[in-house]
C-alpha cells in the first residue's frame, strides 16, 4: 500500500486527485494539507502545515498554489 498526502487537497485539482486515489486498490490517502480557511470533511486528517503531520507518508502529491496579495 502506498500512503499518499495531498497538498492543496481543497482545491479543484487536489479534490480530483483525492477522488481518483480513492478508486485505486494500492493507494491510501492518509492526510491532506490545506492552507485556506475552507473546512470540508474528507474523513482523513487535513492539516494547515507540514509540521503538524503525524501520519507516515510515502508520496506527496502537490496541487497547491502560491498567490500574491
Amino acid at each position: 500500500m502506498i500512503n499518499v498526502l495531498i497538498n492543496g487537497i481543497t482545491g479543484k485539482m487536489g479534490n480530483e486527485v483525492l477522488q481518483e486515489a480513492l478508486k485505486a486498490e494500492d493507494i491510501q490517502v492518509v492526510a491532506g494539507v490545506n492552507n485556506s480557511k475552507i473546512l470540508l470533511n474528507y474523513n482523513i486528517p487535513v492539516y494547515n502545515d507540514f509540521n503538524s503531520i503525524k501520519e507516515g507518508v510515502d508520496i506527496v502529491v502537490d496541487f497547491s498554489s502560491i498567490t500574491n496579495t
